[in-house]
């Protein structure tokens, strides 16, 4: 089932950073598509919950220094 999650991130500050999130999130298995947005600092991100898990997304954004803000 493809599911759509938003995820505020107050650490987005720039172009690099959306680009950044945005490759590596679509460079894993079960993203869809990833579109990260440095003015209202929000990520969307379309997934497979078959495929990765919210738990595998959320630790991806932390290691990338992008703490997840619910």
């Amino acid at each position: 089932m493809h599911v759509e999650l938003k995820i505020k991130n107050k650490a987005i500050h720039c172009d690099s950073c959306e680009a950044r999130i945005q490759k590596v999130l679509e460079d894993k298995p079960g993203i869809i598509k990833a579109i990260a947005d440095h003015m209202t600092q929000e990520v969307q991100i379309y997934f497979d919950e078959d495929q990765i898990t919210l738990r595998d997304i959320k630790q991806t954004l932390e290691r990338l220094g992008y703490p997840v803000n619910y």
